[in-house]
């Protein structure tokens, strides 16, 4: 299918207790395929195994499947993907779940897969940027026991102050070759304050954002991090995050990148109370920044 404009196949914009189930292909030719921007009530999609949600082309702001802005006090939004969630063109914003602060809850939970982008592509067709949680202050249950992955910033969580990753699949950078940090004296130490060269970026923005991880998050570009917190702007800070580790977290090739890194800000307020928990037979490759 393919609505006005190329997008919102299905349209549930400000609908109240919409159930979606899906065993077949919802596709959108350009950019959003779900449209659930201000739906409230209870919100149930459904992607079953055999299922999935796409689209074909990049465009601004309109994620695949698009939850902006959903939910008011006391709704609860489940999300649940046993398919395919992707858009393979050269795109950003997958998965929209900004600006979603008006006290309802959401838990969104990954089985399958989510993919953006096509890693053979060159340099003229780059892509990132998964789920898109910017600002949003309602409480966000993520939990990946699937496979997530993208050039780079398969999460971003600026100004987001209640988020929750909860990771026992896989969540990585793919193989695409042009996002490599080359900059700075001695070549890639301009990686120490590079914050959007990252699988998570935490954000320079918001609280709380907390990453629980038995399974594999991993960057692949050169001097690209696994997670990054905060950044060197001035009150560039995200405070009182905490991530706990049991399994692998691997930043990609060269001397540069890191598993962790927090990023301090150039002046004023600085990012403070990181938490990190180590269980198990944690593994970091690339060490950590504090």
């Amino acid at each position: 299918a393919c609505g006005g404009g190329c997008d919102n196949s299905v349209d549930a914009q400000n609908s109240v207790n919409f159930t979606l189930t899906n065993n077949g292909t919802i596709w959108a030719g350009h950019g959003r395929a779900v449209k659930l921007l201000g739906a409230t009530g209870n919100v149930t999609v459904t992607n079953n195994a055999d299922g999935k949600i796409a689209a074909g082309e990049r465009l601004n702001d309109l994620d695949v499947l698009d939850l902006d802005g959903a939910g008011s006090s006391g709704d609860t939004i489940t999300i649940v993907n046993h398919g395919t969630i992707e858009n393979t063109a050269r795109n950003w914003d997958l998965i929209g779940m900004s600006e979603i602060d008006n006290g309802a809850i959401v838990n969104f939970t990954n089985t399958g897969t989510i993919r953006q982008g096509t890693e053979t592509f060159g340099s003229g067709n780059k892509y990132w940027g998964v789920v898109d949680a910017k600002d949003s202050t309602d409480e966000i249950n993520f939990n990946n026991s699937g496979t997530m992955q993208s050039s780079r910033r398969i999460f971003m969580l600026r100004g987001s102050t209640n988020f929750t990753i909860t990771n026992s699949g896989t969540i990585k950078q793919d193989n695409f070759a042009h996002h490599g940090i080359n900059g700075g004296t001695p070549s890639g130490s301009a990686a120490a304050t590079s914050y959007d060269y990252t699988t998570i970026e935490v954000g320079k923005t918001g609280s709380g954002a907390t990453i629980k991880n038995s399974g594999t998050i991993s960057a692949f570009g050169a001097n690209n991090h696994a997670i990054t917190i905060g950044d060197d702007e001035a009150n560039a800070a995200h405070s009182n995050a905490t991530i706990e580790n049991s399994g692998t977290i691997s930043a990609g090739s060269g001397d540069y990148g890191r598993a962790i890194i927090i990023i301090p800000s150039a002046s004023g307020t600085i990012t403070s109370g990181t938490t990190i928990k180590v269980k198990e037979e944690a593994e970091f490759t690339g060490g950590i920044d504090l």
